[in-house]
């Protein structure tokens, strides 16, 4: 099977000169370095988008974003799944302005045949806060937390609380994806939130991290975290989670940790409409010290779970986190 790599930059221009092709095996890979494509310009900022010469065949595909690692704001390194298909609407669980140097981003791409209205609304310590986007087919909107002017009463929160979920809605019709992201350059933005950050740890420095927004659709009352570490390797890696309500209506979840040392299960945890749930391994003494155990999470309404792992050593440096979005299930 041949697989075929096409390029768009954000504002839907094509680069036909830099598509580049690859015969991949049965059950192999290949990589394709856009470093080495002499036919992109620098600075590019879009999309790829492959495509297998046999459709009877189906791909899967990883995208890898590094910088050069020569100072703190280029240290980030990010991992995530190609998407096969958009939707109406998108969730994404983990949403920050300021919140203890850490920023969000996102990348929403129109995949529709026509021009669309984005509204993102995001909720942050109890408070709604609403962005609208026309975006062009193939073409992106980007959103940066610092930037959009209706967070600004997000930096007057205590800076435990600039933390919460977005929901981005096209326009009926409208089919959309995002990637999100979450990085740490060290310093808050702007004069409020500046006089206002709270300590950054030292070691969150140069932290980033990223994942896809999930689908509409795809929320379901369970799901299941495959791996939860709890001071691995010598109390240096943690792992924490967050469970979002897809609904607008309250509800309660459980909670159990397999496999710890002595039986843990959380039961009837408040769930808020709209609301997130958050764990972190690190606060949460009674998780068995040294695994890395799955957790089953059963919920009376829909939910999306995003997990994340982190080096949490004060002597650690550089980009240790790692998110992704966990399963499912029917």
């Amino acid at each position: 099977m041949t697989a075929t790599v096409s390029y768009v930059d954000r504002f839907g221009v094509a680069y036909p000169a830099a598509s580049e092709s690859a015969s991949i095996p049965p059950q192999a890979s290949h990589y394709f370095y856009q470093g080495a494509n002499a036919n992109l310009p620098g600075n590019l900022n879009g999309t790829a988008k492959i495509v297998a010469s046999d459709p009877s065949k189906k791909l899967a595909a990883t995208a890898v974003v590094y910088n050069d690692g020569t100072t703190i704001s280029k240290s980030q390194m990010s991992a995530y799944n190609a998407v096969s298909t958009g939707a109406n609407k998108l969730t994404i669980p983990q949403w920050v302005r300021n919140y203890y140097g850490f920023q969000s981003g996102a990348n929403i791409l129109n995949v529709g045949a026509t021009t669309t209205t984005v509204t993102t609304t995001m909720l942050i310590n109890g408070s709604t806060f609403t962005r609208i986007d026309t975006i062009g087919p193939n073409k992106i909107a980007q959103l940066y937390t610092p930037s959009m002017a209706v967070l600004g009463p997000v930096d007057s929160f205590a800076p435990g609380s600039r933390t919460g979920s977005a929901v981005m809605q096209a326009a009926p019709g409208g089919t959309i994806v995002a990637n999100v992201n979450l990085r740490n350059d060290g310093a808050c933005v702007g004069a409020t939130a500046i006089a206002n950050c709270g300590a950054i740890p030292a070691n969150t420095v140069g932290a980033g991290t990223a994942l896809n927004a999930f689908a509409d659709g795809t929320a379901t009352p369970k799901a299941v975290i495959s791996r939860f570490p709890k001071t691995l390797g010598g109390a240096t890696v943690n792992g924490g989670f967050t469970i979002v309500n897809s609904t607008n209506v309250a509800g309660t979840c459980n909670m159990e940790f397999v496999g710890n040392t002595i039986p843990l299960s959380l039961t009837n945890i408040v769930l808020p409409a709209a609301g997130v749930i958050n764990r972190y391994a690190g606060s949460m003494p009674n998780v068995t010290a040294g695994s890395q155990n799955p957790v089953n999470i059963v919920c009376t309404q829909p939910v999306f779970v995003s997990v994340n792992s982190r080096a949490d050593l004060v002597s650690s440096a550089g980009d240790s986190n790692t998110s992704w979005n966990a399963i499912n299930i029917p």
